[in-house]
């Protein structure tokens, strides 16, 4: 190959070999010698070996050019190919004595004459040729799979603004657009990759590589004006649709209705933006038998309340109606506040009714066991008494205006519950000690009254 001003390249199946400083000039009005050397006006130097698809290009071809269509014969017309001689005019081993033209596969019509051959049997003759004939244009590329191909030449597609299209019955199936978009059932796919259903049904379905295909899928479709998303493993199982049809999760979970989140309303208009919204759930038994339809909702509330703007709601209703306007079961606020019954929870918990549980612990300190320092100084029963009097409950108790108003700390209430307790204790102490006093005093008065009437 000449690649430049005294610049010769020789290439063995696409790889280098060998480069010299060995130029050429033009000449013009002489026939050019293939397979010998032409010294004067007869050929001599003859070469011992096969000859096919000679080709002469008049552009520097590349190593991966070379490799690509080695072993495929071209058509002739290919960019910068300026001379194609395929020998394929004969007969392999036949009498090919009429054959001594070599025909020039190009438009340029450069044809040859065979000289020195012998044109039959086995000598100098026609051979079979070992290369696959290209299916159309400059790609090598064969029905029955291709190698040594390269993707800035070999490649299916377009090189111009124009959509790329396969199709099957003669219907366009898949659509590849200028600027990348695929659309399978679409001529005008608005996106990377869009699928259009022909009907509402199953449109894209990945299957688990076992071959269960009933229990382990991934399925997108549609259902009367409506996308769904449904998925299988083994026994679990999720179904989404955005249709007022289903909503759907487990194998003993039936859910339905308008699900929007942050939105009241029609769930199916987009008009308008507001602050809150809810999403109520139909519930159901599985397997279709008919149950007491109850509808739970889930409420991002707005309030202009500043404690109570973002509450949580919980409602429950007969009808999505009474869902809107009923009133809330439980109120979360954004404090972490939570009410059961109760709008505005003032504490951690707050609950309008009875409570009723198998065991309640409460932690609170101090506990009352202090009453029975040494130290501690405890109001005689006169002291008591006068207090009793003044307020009408005992000293360190609420009275019924503070429960009435604040409640009770039960913590709190239990220590000082137990310390009137320990309080109590002291004072059957101190009486159990008076009282032996007493009863040895008099005692000892009974035996001088004895002694006396003696």
């Amino acid at each position: 190959m000449y690649t430049g001003p005294s610049e010769t390249k020789c290439y063995i199946n696409g790889t280098l070999i060998g480069a010299m400083a060995y130029g050429f000039s033009s000449v013009t009005g002489q026939p050019l010698v293939i397979g010998a050397v032409k010294e004067g006006s007869t050929p001599q130097e003859y070469w011992s070996g096969s000859l096919d698809e000679v080709r002469i290009w008049n552009t520097i071809r590349t190593p991966e050019e070379i490799v690509e269509n080695k072993d495929v014969s071209l058509l002739g017309n290919e960019t910068g190919l300026m001379a194609l001689f395929t020998f394929n005019q004969g007969t392999a081993g036949g009498t090919n004595t009429s054959e001594t033209i070599l025909l020039d596969k190009t438009a340029s019509n450069n044809n040859g004459t065979l000289f020195n051959f012998t044109l039959t049997g086995s000598g100098s003759n026609y051979v079979s040729s070992p290369l696959t004939t290209a299916v159309s244009g400059t790609l090598p590329w064969t029905l029955g799979g291709n190698a040594g191909t390269t993707s800035s030449s070999s490649f299916l597609g377009t090189t111009d603004f124009r959509r790329l299209i396969f199709k099957t019955n003669n219907q366009e199936r898949l659509t590849i657009l200028p600027n990348g978009n695929v659309g399978i059932g679409t001529t005008s796919p608005g996106s990377a990759f869009t699928v259009k259903q022909q009907s509402n049904g199953i449109g894209i379905q990945l299957q688990a590589p076992d071959g269960d295909y009933s229990n382990n899928y991934l399925k997108f479709g549609t259902i009367p004006d409506f996308p769904f998303i449904s998925s299988m493993w083994s026994n679990g199982r999720l179904d989404l649709s955005a249709g007022t049809d289903m909503f759907l999760f487990g194998n003993n979970i039936y859910l339905k209705g308008n699900a929007v989140i942050n939105r009241l309303g029609d769930p199916t208009s987009q008009a308008t933006s507001q602050s809150s919204g809810s999403m109520p759930f139909e519930s159901n038994l599985w397997n279709g038998t008919a149950g007491v339809l109850t509808y739970a909702g889930i409420q991002n509330v707005a309030s202009t309340t500043t404690a109570l703007a973002h509450r949580l709601a919980f409602k429950l209703a007969a009808t999505t109606t009474d869902l809107q306007n009923g009133l809330e079961a439980v109120s979360i606020l954004s404090s972490g506040n939570v009410g059961i019954g109760i709008i505005d929870p003032k504490v951690k918990l707050a609950v309008n009714g009875d409570v009723k549980c198998v065991k309640l612990t409460v932690t609170a300190t101090p506990w009352a066991d202090f009453v029975f320092n040494s130290d501690y100084r405890l109001a005689s029963l006169e002291q008591v008494e006068r207090y009793i009097k003044d307020n009408k409950h005992l000293q360190d108790i609420p009275s019924v205006a503070e429960v009435n108003q604040k409640g009770i700390d039960i913590g709190t209430q239990q220590a000082l519950l137990l310390q009137k307790v320990e309080e109590v204790t002291l004072y059957l102490i101190e009486q159990n000690k008076l009282i032996k006093q007493q009863q040895k005093e008099i005692n000892q008065l009974k035996s001088q009254i004895k002694v006396s009437r003696k």
